[in-house]
């Protein structure tokens, strides 16, 4: 995000998006041999660039939608800046019917709802000095669809027709940085983070023959500290320290 790293190793077990899409000014993919400051990434980096209160000047968007299943992605935006100081901020709600791919043709015990905010400050200090701050908050929830009809071929084996799981999920970050100019070729970067993640996996506890719940949790704190530095015209240098702290719990359960 915005050139921080966010750790999540959280995200196979995530449905939920972390942020709202509408809150991209661009984003940046990074495939195959990338540099040795992503070495611990196994497929692919990108580097979402949110947007920031420098494209707008006391101005508002209101976005609201609505289609089938009952579905609706809506929110609400608000942005400026003035010569030294730009804000962004915005809040999103969105539910559906049909959320997760259902296993029949029939749409059954698949309802989703999410909301969450976002902000993007930046504040230049002097023309030598810049504070960034960036936070997101997101909630998420899922039914887990099933099927209905325990006379299918399917479910033969195990009856499904009386499930009702759910997958509940929460994801909050604070990012901040501080950029320095040294001089017209030399850069440094200073940048904390804190990330938590949450997903709770529910079933009812009547459930038969299993009733599981999976709860897992990640909590992440730590900074990187970057330098840029130009050799020579068309030719930079890039040096990276991470450090970072991790605490994952998991709790899990099968009756």
């Amino acid at each position: 995000m915005d050139g921080v790293p966010v750790p999540n190793t959280n995200i196979a077990s995530n449905i939920g998006p972390q942020f709202d899409p509408k809150d991209i000014d661009y984003m940046e993919v990074n495939r195959g041999s990338y540099g040795a400051e992503f070495g611990d990434r196994t497929y692919g980096v990108f580097n979402v660039v949110p947007r920031t209160g420098f494209g707008r000047n006391r101005q508002a968007e209101l976005v609201l939608s609505a289609g089938s299943f009952y579905q609706t992605n809506d929110s609400f935006s608000f942005g400026s800046h003035t010569e030294r100081f730009a804000y962004y901020v915005s809040v999103n709600g969105n539910r559906s019917d049909l959320g997760l791919q259902p296993p029949i043709p029939q749409v059954v015990h698949d309802a989703a709802n999410g909301y969450g905010g976002f902000g993007s400050f930046i504040f230049n200090l002097d023309p030598s000095n810049q504070l960034r701050l960036v936070t997101a908050l997101r909630k998420d929830y899922y039914q887990v669809p099933y099927d209905p009809n325990f006379n299918d071929p399917e479910s033969t084996h195990f009856d499904s027709s009386g499930l009702r799981d759910s997958d509940r999920e929460t994801d909050a970050l604070i990012n901040a940085s501080w950029v320095h100019t040294v001089n017209s070729k030399l850069m440094l970067t200073v940048s904390p983070l804190f990330h938590r993640n949450t997903t709770d996996y529910e079933s009812a506890p009547n459930d038969y023959p299993t009733a599981t719940s999976d709860h897992h949790s990640s909590t992440y704190a730590g900074g990187q500290v970057s330098f840029w530095r130009e050799l020579r015209p068309q030719r930079s240098a890039s040096w990276f320290f991470w450090v970072s702290s991790e605490r994952r719990s998991a709790v899990g359960h099968t009756l």
